[in-house]
């Protein structure tokens, strides 16, 4: 469906602030024999699909920061298991890897 606004919104308007920001860290199962991020993509690549990382759920902000990483290194290395407490406590207690 067209639109014939009285604008182009690309060219007529402009961001001035950031609407949110977003930190992430990568924390690992001390059971998981890494002690780099280098290390943990070696480790990750070598078992592809058997790592499982927590995330508050598909398209939540942690989950898609897994995702990006991933994909710069190799696809599809780790599995998502959502979580709907801290993945902390998972992954401190040993049921996910990252």
């Amino acid at each position: 469906m067209e639109v014939n606004a009285p604008f182009d919104a690309l060219r007529d308007f402009s961001a001035i602030a950031g609407t949110a920001e977003y930190a992430t860290a990568m924390i690992v199962n001390t059971k998981t024999p890494v002690n780099s991020v280098k290390e943990f993509i070696d480790y990750a690549k070598a078992r592809p699909g058997k790592l499982t990382f927590g995330s508050t759920g598909t398209a939540a902000l942690d989950y898609l920061a897994v995702q990006l990483f991933m994909k710069k290194p190799a696809p599809s290395w780790c599995t998502c298991l959502p979580r709907r407490a801290a993945a902390l406590n998972d992954l401190m207690g040993g049921s996910i890897d990252c």
